[in-house]
């Protein structure tokens, strides 16, 4: 009897880890990953696109001063002509994101006015090199200033 109980017991965490393994692994980050967004009363999909990770040196004077980010870019899912662009602009995209970076100072990110400012900075000139469509938003998901 000890035995069977052993041997079920076994089949279940095999089971269960193998059923987290495959979640775990299912779940990672996609170029492309949906959301629902509320805007003006209306709930509507939005998409995002997730950028490589940015290291950029800061333009504090005196002490060097470095900033790791990581931004997603969000847009309308329904515009399926954005994300070809996207991709196919990509090396614009990051090249103008690591300019405006490296004209920021600590003081322009230590606060959330500063990101807020940063974002509207970010999207207006993401915005100027996209002909397809507009970004909703941008999505800070890692920031580090040393």
């Amino acid at each position: 009897m000890l035995k069977v109980i052993l041997i079920v017991l076994l089949v279940f965490i095999l089971v269960g880890g193998a059923a987290f393994a495959g979640y775990f692994v299912a779940s990672k980050n996609t170029p492309k990953q949906i959301i629902e967004v509320e805007a003006s009363g209306q709930l509507k999909t939005e998409a995002y696109y997730d950028l490589d990770e940015f290291l950029v040196n800061l333009s504090d004077e005196g002490k060097a001063r470095y900033l790791k980010i990581k931004i997603s870019l969000g847009y309308d899912e329904e515009n399926s002509k954005l994300l070809p662009e996207i991709e196919k602009r990509k090396a614009a995209i990051r090249d103008s994101i690591t300019n405006t970076l490296r004209t920021k100072k600590t003081t322009d990110l230590g606060t959330v006015d500063g990101e807020t400012k940063l974002k509207e900075e970010l999207i207006q000139r993401i915005d100027e090199l996209l002909t397809q469509g507009q970004l909703h938003n941008i999505y800070f998901s890692e920031i580090l200033i040393q």
